[in-house]
């Protein structure tokens, strides 16, 4: 997937995500080491996300597997009709650091009933699951993935496959 760098938050409307692009296109280019992995994984782990201290059992405002957090990100998964397939996304947990929230993307094949292996898109550099991403097709079958922030601290991204209906 081809990766866009911005410093904006996104949001998750249409007109959001276009005022974005528009913005976004000033950005490309200017961005700092690249952070996309690419990379088949070997399995599905989601992010296990917390936002208090573990001192405290009663303290918890929410905690757990959060990879599909939080409610007003979508859509997670969207379904492409031309390809009978149903492409996906969410906050995954780096294989050998359950804390780092990577960005993976799927899909499920409705003609063969099977998943592959997820890819890896993204290391977020953060465990914040409110940077969990979500998924569009548009109408020539490029699969884009939106990584918004939460808040302004780190840099929100756009990535496009480079073939359509692809994740690879």
């Amino acid at each position: 997937m081809t990766m866009f760098r911005t410093n904006i938050f996104l949001g998750l409307s249409w007109v959001a995500v276009l005022a974005g692009i528009v913005l976004l296109l000033g950005a490309v280019g200017k961005s700092q080491d690249p952070i996309t992995i690419n990379q088949q994984d070997d399995g599905y782990r989601g992010i296990w996300y917390m936002n208090q201290p573990w001192n405290d059992e009663y303290v918890y405002k929410y905690s757990g597997g959060l990879g599909t957090y939080c409610g007003k990100h979508r859509p997670f998964a969207i379904y492409s009709p031309e390809v009978n397939k149903t492409f996906f996304v969410y906050g995954g947990a780096a294989k050998h650091n359950d804390q780092a929230l990577v960005h993976m993307v799927s899909y499920y094949d409705h003609t063969t009933r099977t998943v592959p292996r997820p890819t890896i898109l993204l290391d977020k550099k953060t465990n914040d699951a409110h940077d969990n991403p979500v998924i569009s097709v548009d109408d020539e079958g490029y699969v884009w993935v939106f990584s918004p922030s939460h808040g302004r601290s780190r840099p929100s991204y756009i990535h496009r496959s480079m073939k359509p209906y692809e994740i690879s």
